[in-house]
């Protein structure tokens, strides 16, 4: 089945839109992914030197550094609250000791436990950005902010902030599905738009080719009432042209075949009268 001509119009004005809208669409998720990555990065470092700070003075202010001084201590205790309370990305804090073992934690419960290892926010973020946003499209990972303490000239510990990505995929998933309707709407607006146009373009397509009919059927003083400022125009007013001049040039030999008619009728009165 052959498509016409307005359906392939509209067709590649659909596919050349989808197009453009998948490939903004990308570029727009991938804009969405960095930005916040890079947020909760900077509010995971962030806590993380707030923590730090805290936990540094406690522990410089103490005769005889202990786990205890950093569990006991209000201001930690309310910062490490605090911290999961009042971020949505950031989803535990905690300083441990060299052998991951838990000094002071926003749950109170893992306190004495071993805290497992997690990927640093740093090597997210240092990814590409395909590799972003399959990570938060991906399964829902904890990633680290990391600040090591040192207490002299020996380590003490570090101050560990974990940060989910289920949130910033919630935040990517969001974007995508506004990209989408703003697809939809664009794709049926250019469809709309391309219909319009085609219709336009085939009511000229329809007046050129009347207009040739009727010169093949010999109607030479017929015109192509179309007037356009573009191609379509210009090739109206050639197949104006040509009507005007075949009309003439038949208007022409008419006109010769009318004097010869004349000239020969005369030639024949001139030997009747000869051969009387």
């Amino acid at each position: 089945m052959r498509l016409t001509l307005r359906a392939r119009q509209v067709l590649a004005l659909a596919v050349v839109v989808l197009l453009v809208v998948v490939a903004s669409t990308v570029a727009h998720l991938a804009n969405v992914a960095r930005l916040a990555l890079g947020a909760a990065v900077d509010e995971g470092e962030l806590m993380a030197k707030q923590l730090y700070h805290q936990s540094s003075r406690v522990v410089a202010a103490a005769p005889a550094p202990s786990p205890a001084l950093l569990q006991q201590d209000p201001g930690i205790r309310a910062l490490l609250e605090g911290m999961v309370g009042y971020s949505r990305t950031v989803v535990y804090a905690a300083v441990v000791d060299p052998t991951d073992r838990v000094l002071a934690h926003s749950n109170p419960k893992l306190e004495g436990e071993i805290l497992p290892a997690r990927e640093s926010l740093e090597r997210l973020k240092a990814r590409s950005t395909l590799g972003i946003v399959a990570s938060l499209f991906g399964q829902p990972e904890v990633y680290e902010a990391h600040v090591p303490m040192r207490l002299g000239e020996r380590p003490f510990g570090t101050v560990r902030v974990g940060v989910s990505t289920s949130l910033l995929k919630q935040a990517l998933t969001q974007a995508a599905l506004y990209s989408l309707a703003v697809a939809l709407v664009a794709l049926g607006v250019v469809v709309a738009v391309g219909l319009v146009v085609g219709h336009l373009l085939m009511q000229s397509l329809r007046k050129i080719a009347n207009g040739m009919d009727r010169l093949a059927r010999g109607e030479y003083g017929a015109t192509v009432d179309l007037t356009r400022d573009d191609e379509l125009g210009e090739i109206a007013a050639r197949v104006n042209q040509l009507g005007e001049r075949v009309h003439a040039e038949q208007s022409h030999w008419q006109s010769d075949r009318a004097r010869m008619e004349g000239i020969l009728d005369s030639l024949e009165d001139a030997v009747v009268v000869l051969n009387a």
